[in-house]
């Protein structure tokens, strides 16, 4: 059955000692620059306040520094919980070890992080310390599945859950599994402090569907979806997005005839080419383009 579940509540910050205005937590008499070696922007100490009061989807563009945050979120949480701990999960195995690093680097070197994923798995299995023994463990969704299903890892022995690229959470993928089956059969009294990070909530053009989107992501995660609304000068000043102007040009003969010639080789050459390589007939391909149809088979 795995190891022992220590089975001690969550204790959780009080409301009154976090504010997103004063850079301090009163309560514990330390400031919240200490949590992380690098200094933390206004707008990520106001989203550190609201991800440690509630569970949170957090929104931030690319660039914006929503590591730095689940950084702060997690050394809190464990200060308030010393004896359970954070598990940060990705959805590529690269992430596994960038992340990793990142979460150690900026502890300064204090904290124990476990980077596991596929290729790693059979080792720590095998030859490792015993996974509680760890403050951190990042790791792959699929690498956390496999635990909690085989009983080698329970929330209730986990004080922060932290989830990279959140908005993948639907349908039948592991983010959606582990928080629809694993997460939420989770006594609230036990259960771990969520934080979800996207740059990309919602991949929806229609404003309906994507709020739709959002309010089923909100749903499956048992959280409040959070981008900064106090400090967002600060936001788009830490950004650094380009200013974009926008010209449009007529066409003109040449350049239409040009057009015309590309896709009649397209259409001709390089398409039936790629159909002869992958097998396919033009036959087959019933009920959309053959443009489209190449894509998704080569995606795939």
């Amino acid at each position: 059955d795995g190891r022992l579940v220590k089975m001690l509540p969550m204790v959780r910050p009080d409301p009154q000692s976090l504010s997103p205005s004063s850079h301090s937590i009163h309560s514990k008499n330390f400031r919240m620059t200490d949590l992380t070696r690098d200094k933390p922007r206004s707008y990520q100490i106001e989203c550190f306040v609201q991800a440690c009061l509630d569970n949170t989807i957090l929104y931030l563009p690319t660039g914006g520094g929503k590591t730095l945050v689940s950084v702060m979120v997690a050394r809190f949480m464990r200060r308030l919980n010393p004896d359970k701990q954070v598990i940060f999960v990705v959805d590529r195995v690269p992430l596994v070890f960038q992340q990793g690093q990142y979460f150690r680097e900026q502890s300064g070197g204090t904290w124990e992080v476990l980077m596991a994923c596929g290729e790693t798995f059979e080792d720590v299995e095998r030859f490792g310390r015993p996974l509680e023994s760890y403050d951190v463990i990042c790791c792959t969704a699929q690498t956390l599945l496999n635990w909690l299903m085989s009983k080698k890892i329970w929330f209730e022995n986990v004080c922060c859950l932290i989830i990279d690229e959140i908005h993948h959470a639907v349908r039948k993928h592991p983010f959606a599994v582990i928080m629809e089956k694993y997460y939420r059969a989770v006594k609230e009294v036990y259960r771990p402090l969520f934080l979800g990070l996207t740059a990309s909530p919602a991949s929806k053009n229609a404003l309906l569907s994507m709020n739709m989107a959002l309010d089923n992501l909100g749903m499956i995660c048992m959280a409040r979806i959070y981008t900064p609304i106090i400090y967002t000068q600060d936001l788009e000043a830490a950004t650094n997005r380009p200013n974009l102007t926008f010209v449009t040009v007529d066409d003109s003969p040449d350049a239409l005839s040009l057009e015309m010639l590309i896709n009649d080789f397209c259409q001709t050459v390089l398409i039936s080419k790629m159909l002869k390589i992958m097998h396919y007939s033009t036959d087959f391909v019933k009920g959309e383009t053959i443009t489209r149809f190449l894509l998704r088979k080569l995606l795939e």
